[in-house]
């Protein structure tokens, strides 16, 4: 199965990153992954992606949730939950993807909105404790993968 993970994030907003660096915190444990990194504008990575010709893209970004217990957790467009502040929202992008790829998941990372409000390099405390969330469900998804493998 080739797998590839799209990695959505701004290193210059904080926790916004946290997409960016869950992606290379994968890059440097798995090699069995094609990591992509589209920044804040992932949609310029669709036609690399396609070329690669994936049989899953996992697209990893923050998430803004009105739950404080939230930390990481596969999502489909829900109500309620703020995806994205991108110019072309992530649900649409999967769907995009999803025209050439059989299988497109969401790992949404549920940081504070004050945490990627302004201009900050690096993660707050919290947005490294939901960066190890993050890690942990990622595990988990490769794990049921490498079953059906």
């Amino acid at each position: 199965m080739k797998k590839a993970i799209l990695c959505v994030g701004n290193e210059l907003r904080g926790d916004d990153a946290i997409g960016i660096e869950l992606g290379k915190l994968i890059e440097r444990e798995y090699s069995d992954y094609k990591i992509f990194y589209g920044y804040d504008t992932p949609e310029d990575e669709v036609y690399a992606i396609k070329t690669y010709e994936p049989d899953l893209v996992l697209i990893i970004d923050a998430a803004v949730g009105d739950d404080d217990s939230l930390e990481a957790e596969f999502m489909q467009n829900e109500a309620g939950i703020a995806f994205n502040t991108h110019t072309l929202p992530i649900h649409i992008l999967a769907r995009f993807i999803g025209e050439f790829c059989p299988k497109v998941l969401f790992l949404a990372l549920f940081i504070k909105p004050e945490n990627f409000a302004g201009i900050r390099q690096g993660l707050s405390n919290h947005g490294e404790k939901i960066l190890k969330a993050g890690f942990e469900k990622f595990k988990q998804l490769n794990s049921i993968l490498n079953t059906k493998d």
